[in-house]
């Protein structure tokens, strides 16, 4: 039994929902648009979880940052016309039942850290009845890209929790490294967008196949 509060920080894209084929939407109309060879599907799927302004440079080295400006503007307005014609990226499966299950449990804090801004994510919790499921949501907005682990220093200097009461749950290996750099557990997801090899590399606290497993592994790291 969980004795003292333990805080869970959730990764978003690739780990509660599927937004691969959103961001690749938007990707690629962002980089027509804009006159500049549209990365490939892979390489997109490889930069999910940083910022937007990272995630460019990665995908080509030679942006300058008004080229990096102007393709960030060009997602948000794509992603705002899915918005606005109610397409939002789908949980999934057991995500909100394995949600459920940790908020029922008073001595589990759940957060979020993404490398979405806040009014993306807001859309997606918000569409998915979720507002009320987190106590604290770190976004790109106001912290350095993953895998820095500031946001996750800030955080638990806020919620007062010391490192080993915290784990980091994503999908990427940015998730993981950034957790390792705050000095936190981690737990990789098989079902998001980076592959098992890639997350292994990293060395996370634990790996698991689906949301069972998750919960289950949470409650092992926690307890005693």
């Amino acid at each position: 039994m969980i004795k003292k509060p333990k805080l869970v920080i959730m990764d978003l894209d690739g780990t509660l929902v599927d937004s691969q084929e959103f961001i690749i939407s938007a990707t690629t109309v962002a980089f027509r648009d804009e006159g500049l060879k549209v990365p490939k599907r892979e390489n997109i799927l490889s930069i999910i979880g940083l910022s937007l302004t990272e995630a460019f440079r990665v995908l080509n080295k030679d942006l300058n940052e008004k080229q990096i400006k102007k393709l960030i503007s060009a997602f948000k307005n794509c992603y705002n016309t899915f918005n606005q014609e109610q397409l939002i990226s789908p949980l999934y499966e057991n995500a909100k039942n394995f949600l459920e299950n940790l908020k029922r449990n008073e001595e589990i804090i759940l957060a979020i850290a993404t490398g979405k801004g806040l009014k993306g994510l807001l859309q997606i919790l918000k569409a998915h009845n979720l507002e009320s499921f987190f106590s604290k949501l770190q976004t790109s907005d106001f912290y350095p890209s993953k895998p820095d682990p500031t946001m996750l220093v800030s955080l638990m200097k806020t919620l007062k929790i010391k490192t080993e009461d915290a784990v980091m749950v994503g999908d990427t290996d940015f998730d993981i490294s950034m957790a390792h750099r705050a000095g936190i557990k981690s737990i990789g997801v098989l079902w998001g967008y980076h592959s098992i090899s890639r997350i292994k590399l990293m060395k996370p606290t634990a790996i698991v196949e689906n949301f069972a497993d998750l919960e289950q592994k949470i409650n092992e790291l926690f307890r005693g």
